[in-house]
């Protein structure tokens, strides 16, 4: 076999490498926890956790179609729960001995989200409620991006992973109500 031929089949196949990797490649969902809120409250008539976390993600490889997001929390001491997320725009928390409104649009929830572009990020919220489990702590959130194809992607955070130092406390998206149950904007917010 003549030199030049191999250096060129070798050139050609380091050339397509790429190429062939970038389409063969299956969609991959990244991101990182950007805040984590939860509280305690009542959901349809039942107490339950809640649960408000904002990440920014982004597919890898491909365009992800969202078709819905379900979160699953493992707990300490009494293991996993499966959750949907939700959207509750009208959801309120106890934050800094303040009862709080949330109040951020439709769009800025992810699950409202239905392309997630290759190689871009977003950045948007998840809301879901859990079993209430009284002095129990969570060791680990999946998130669950469900394709309209059936495809699952899985974004996952270990607590041991999550720097609760370096979660975001945006207080832009609370409105303190109070006690006449009339609403007050926060300093800084327009």
């Amino acid at each position: 076999m003549d030199l030049s031929l191999l250096f060129t089949l070798l050139g050609v196949i380091a050339a397509w490498t790429p190429f062939l990797y970038e389409k063969l490649a299956p969609a991959r969902i990244v991101g990182k926890l950007v805040s984590q809120y939860d509280n305690v409250g009542e959901f349809r008539g039942e107490p339950k956790s809640l649960y408000l976390f904002k990440l920014s993600v982004v597919s890898v490889n491909h365009t992800f179609n969202l078709k819905d997001v379900d979160i699953d929390i493992r707990f300490e001491k009494n293991g996993w729960t499966h959750n949907s997320s939700i959207n509750l725009r009208q959801l309120f928390f106890t934050l800094e001995n303040k009862q709080r409104r949330l109040n951020i649009s439709e769009s800025s929830f992810l699950n409202n989200t239905c392309i997630l572009k290759k190689d871009e990020p977003v950045v948007g919220y998840l809301t879901t409620t859990s079993t209430l489990f009284e002095n129990d702590k969570i060791s680990e959130i999946r998130f669950l991006f469900k394709s309209f194809r059936g495809k699952t992607k899985i974004l996952a955070f270990k607590a041991t992973d999550i720097d609760s130092t370096k979660l975001l406390y945006d207080d832009t998206i609370w409105t303190i109500v109070d006690r006449q149950n009339h609403e007050q904007g926060l300093t800084g917010v327009a």
